[in-house]
């Protein structure tokens, strides 16, 4: 799961929810254990890392109960080995989720470097999830545990808030549906082709082909969008997303492409991909 981050600005990688929970839930404290990765330029002490968490009341009532985060590293794919920790001070009554609600962790990265990175969340690595874990323990400061963190901030103690959007809402997050879904998806994807360098992902040749895949793809989902013949229309993109992935993925195993900047425009193709695939 991965957004675009401009320089000085927030993005949302996503919201967690577990399903209603059948008792009363407490805690003091939360620890967030996260593997995050980025392109081959990486956001060395420049990211900052922030999670939150919340109580979800069917419809759309969301509670914030904690927050926290850390200025750190991340690293690219291929030189991430350890996770990175976050604190997250609970708010003082404690209550994480009364039953029938549900927990939600809002994960989201602060862009600190000096132009435009594309954090990724891993669902796990080396056998290890990215969780987050409850305690009862007294609230205190906790250290990061990963070689790529460089300093760690204590949280405020939030007061419990009714909102609809903490940050900047990416893709991943809740409103976000339908063909909406589907245009931020592409256009992200458009967002990140259009910032790197054609040397890195096969050559301006490639690089071309690329973007008019992308752009036809947009292109029909757009027609779709009008009724007109809605499941050819939008099989027809998935075909150039797949044509694009092939390509890109070719080239990366050619040893002409940056893998990492492979991995992450397949990954948002992917993305792309499923949620045209809700529609259908």
């Amino acid at each position: 799961m991965s957004a675009p981050v401009g320089a000085g600005q927030q993005a949302v990688l996503g919201e967690f929810r577990s399903d209603p929970v059948d008792e009363e839930l407490h805690a003091t404290t939360a620890t967030a254990t996260l593997f995050l990765v980025t392109g081959k330029e990486g956001m060395t002490e420049c990211a900052k890392v922030i999670v939150e968490i919340a109580r979800r009341n069917p419809p759309d009532q969301r509670t914030v109960v904690g927050s926290g985060s850390v200025v750190t590293s991340i690293l690219p794919r291929r030189a991430t080995v350890d996770p990175i920790e976050v604190p997250i001070a609970i708010a003082p009554d404690d209550v994480i989720a009364e039953p029938g609600e549900q927990v939600a962790v809002v994960i989201a990265v602060e862009n600190r470097c000096d132009d435009l990175r594309i954090p990724a969340l891993l669902y796990d690595a080396l056998g290890l999830a990215s969780v987050v874990r409850f305690s009862d323990e007294p609230t205190t400061t906790l250290p990061s545990t990963t070689t790529t963190s460089t300093s760690t901030t204590t949280p405020p103690t939030p007061q419990p808030t009714t909102t609809t959007l903490p940050w900047p809402a990416g893709c991943l997050y809740q409103p976000l549906q339908g063909f909406d879904a589907v245009f931020c998806r592409l256009d992200t994807l458009a967002e990140a082709l259009n910032d790197e360098d054609a040397v890195d992902i096969g050559g301006r040749a490639t690089y071309a082909r690329l973007q008019r895949r992308l752009r036809r793809a947009r292109d029909l989902v757009a027609v779709a969008q009008t009724g007109r013949r809605v499941r050819r229309h939008l099989r027809q993109a998935l075909q150039q997303l797949g044509a694009f992935a092939r390509t890109a993925r070719r080239h990366g195993k050619q040893g002409n492409a940056d893998p990492d900047l492979v991995d992450e425009l397949t990954g948002l193709a992917s993305a792309a991909v499923s949620e045209i695939g809700f529609l259908r």
